[in-house]
This record gives structure tokens, sequence and C-alpha cells, in this order.
């Protein structure tokens, strides 16, 4: 028969009472002990050496147990440290894609997954935020990234530092833009679904010398976290830059709007992302 657990410090989570069956219950009523233990990370960094690669290294990384292995009851975290791993859009399974054939124009998330077998530890890229095709004995996970395989089915170059990812070269988002009500910019191949916030630079500018323009940015069409971006013309070739941060997501959407305003004069913008914040 299981032992008894006698008593708990703070109110005893539903159907703990046994030792044997713990593990599992207390998994289920600490769901933010679970969020706080998970998010620690240390020196996480990932590069794309090549069109079809991205390397992982980390100094540390606590790992999730699958979903599909609660049955076999190993523990729920593991810490692993020294991590050094390369995934391959070319390669199946472990190190490779986790399930079907490599897609142009198609976001990859990127996993670091470990094989309770051997303890070995691999990276995998799939086409699910959540739930990767775990390969073989492997049985923790850990979602850290995402990179965009664009239509010649290359991997856009960028590095990754904690959850901050840079752009080698900058996208250009929108190109003297007019629109005087809040209009939509298509953001899905710029900025993966876990990005919470973007960064980078806008230009407005005016036809008329020493007159200004304002760009406004938001999160959608309805105007909502609008960020004002103003500038000044000193001449009409003149662009004024500007550095912004703007969070996205909010509307369950990552495409953004802006909307251009002046005093006088014809105002446009230009706005360039260089990178993006990712929830991982």
């Amino acid at each position: 028969m299981a032992d008894a657990i006698n008593s708990w410090d703070e109110a005893k989570p539903a159907g703990t009472d046994h030792i044997d069956t713990s593990d599992e219950l207390l998994r289920a009523n600490n769901s933010a002990i679970e969020e706080m233990i998970g998010g620690s990370t240390i020196n996480l960094v990932i590069t794309r050496p090549t069109a079809a690669t991205v390397t992982i290294t980390a100094d540390r990384l606590v790992l999730l147990r699958d979903a599909a292995a609660a049955a076999a009851r190993p523990p729920v975290y593991i810490n692993q440290s020294a991590i050094n791993v390369t995934g391959n859009i070319t390669a199946a399974g472990a190190n490779g894609l986790d399930a079907g054939a490599e897609a142009a124009s198609t976001w990859y998330f990127i996993y670091i997954i470990r094989d309770t077998v051997n303890g070995a530890t691999a990276a995998l890229l799939s086409l699910s935020a959540t739930a990767p095709t775990m390969p073989g004995t492997y049985n923790y996970k850990r979602l850290v990234g995402a990179v965009y395989n664009d239509s010649a089915s290359n991997f856009v170059n960028f590095v990754q530092r904690g959850n901050r990812v840079f752009y080698t070269a900058a996208q250009t988002i929108l190109t003297a833009g007019a629109q005087v009500a809040y209009t939509a910019i298509t953001m899905t191949a710029y900025v993966p679904s876990i990005a919470k916030r973007i960064f980078g630079y806008a230009y407005p500018r005016n036809t008329t010398n020493n007159e200004y323009t304002l760009l406004y940015l938001a999160d959608d069409t309805s105007g909502n976290y609008e960020v004002i971006i103003g500038g000044i013309c000193r001449t009409t070739q003149n662009y004024t830059a500007c550095y912004y941060e703007l969070e996205i997501g909010i509307d369950g959407s990552v495409n953004i709007a802006y909307k251009v305003a002046v005093a006088a004069g014809t105002g446009t913008g230009t706005v360039v992302l260089n990178g993006f914040y990712v929830e991982i």
C-alpha cells in the first residue's frame, strides 16, 4: 500500500494523499512553479551557419518533460548544461525536422530535446510551437526560438541572444506608406507567432521643407498599444530616423498597423524591422 503523506506546509493540492501519486498531482496543481522553473536559461545563443541549419548553444537550459512521457513518470524537469547542437532542415528526426518535408515560406520552431535512455541532447525543428513530434525515446523538450524558411527554402540569417532576435540584414516592412487611417502591415514573413515585441527604425518624411510628419504604429488597426514617431523634414530628401519598440500579438495576430498625419505637405513613413523578442 502506498505510504501516506502526513502533512503539508501549505494548502494540500487536490488528490495528493500518497507519495506514489504526488509527483503528477503536484505538477497539475502548481503551474506557477512550473512556469518559473521552466523559464531558467543561461547564455542561450542561436545562429544560422548555413541556409539549412541552425546552431543552438547554452550554458544551461531547463527542459520540461513531454506530455507523452507522463505515464513513465520520469522527473518533470531536467537541468541540461553545456548545450551545443545543430539542427538541419534537410535531415529527419533528432537534429532535423520532426515530421513531413521541408516547406518554403514557413516558420519553423526550434527545440532542444533530450533522450531519456542515453541522455543525448539534440535540436529539433517543427511546424508546431507547442507540440512537436518527438523522435524515439526523446522525452524532454524546450522551445528556444524560431526561424523563417524563405521562398527559396533558405533560412533567413539571424542571431538570437536570450529571447532577443536580430536580423543580419534589416527588413523593410513599409516603404513610403501614406495612409491617413490605420492600415494593416502583414508581418507573417517577418515575425513568428511566439514574437511579443518588435524593434527597429522608422523614417517619417514630408514633401514640404521644415514641416513635420507623425508616423503612428500600433498592434492593430484599432490603434491599440500605439507608438507615435515624429520627424521634421529639413529638405524633402531627408528622413528623420527614429528607434521604436512595439508590443505585438495582443490581438492574437502578429500583424501591425500604421498611419501618418501632417499639418502641411504630404507625409509618408518607411519602417524597418531589425528584430523581435520571443516568448520562450
